[in-house]
């Protein structure tokens, strides 16, 4: 719950369900709902509400000790000035050589609320803008290819190639500084993909943690 005096006020309530359970040797599964209630007060004009019904389903089979898949599927329903529905789906195959993991997965994600920021930087005061009427939801498609281990000292390395190619996403114009005005008037809209590296380096023993991470 965020109060402001610029009238920049919303709830959310979430509520899910799930279970799980075995259903062969080395084969889980797991099925769940959620229901996520965002009510909006916001200095601009229009009703800015919204619902978000989902429904889950993942599920995890070993082939043997060595190689497992993870997939999964979700589906969302969007209810606000825009009513969308969306398919979600998740893929992941592990193989373990030794210390060490080979892995691979494609992942979508969606995205119903954009950020309007006051400033430059990101501030409690950014305003939280939800799908608009005619509004297409961002969307994210993941790929990576990596390989981990785990030494036995504590140290855990890390390293991935990825891409993501992103669609509808949003943003405002900048040099605007709003007054009751409507950010549909300001909200732009474009596609992207990013690619690169990533490399994660982590070191835990007793009560020292340290981490060190770069992205290419």
């Amino acid at each position: 719950y965020v109060e402001m005096d610029i009238d920049n006020r919303y709830h959310t309530w979430e509520f899910f369900v799930h279970y799980n359970r075995e259903l062969v040797k080395g084969w889980n599964a797991e099925i769940g709902g959620k229901l996520t209630r965002s009510l909006f007060d916001l200095n601009v004009q229009g009703n800015f509400d919204f619902d978000i019904y989902q429904l889950y389903l993942n599920t995890r089979y070993e082939f043997n000790p060595n190689w497992e898949i993870v997939a999964g599927l979700n589906y969302q329903y969007y209810e606000g000035n825009a009513n969308v529905r969306e398919w979600s789906p998740r893929l992941k195959t592990v193989y373990r050589l030794g210390d060490w993991s080979v892995w691979g997965d494609y992942a979508k994600t969606v995205q119903y609320v954009a950020l309007y920021p006051y400033f430059t930087l990101p501030t409690p005061v950014d305003m939280k803008y939800p799908l608009d009427k005619e509004g297409q939801p961002a969307e994210c498609h993941h790929v990576s290819l990596g390989v981990d281990k785990q030494f036995a000292n504590g140290l855990y390395f890390y390293v991935a190639l990825f891409y993501k190619e992103m669609l509808h996403l949003k943003d405002f114009l900048s040099g605007v500084k709003m007054n009751q005005e409507e950010l549909s008037r300001l909200l732009v809209e474009g596609d992207g993909c990013s690619k690169g590296v990533e490399a994660d380096v982590v070191f835990e023993r007793g009560r020292f943690y340290g981490r060190v991470n770069y992205t290419l």
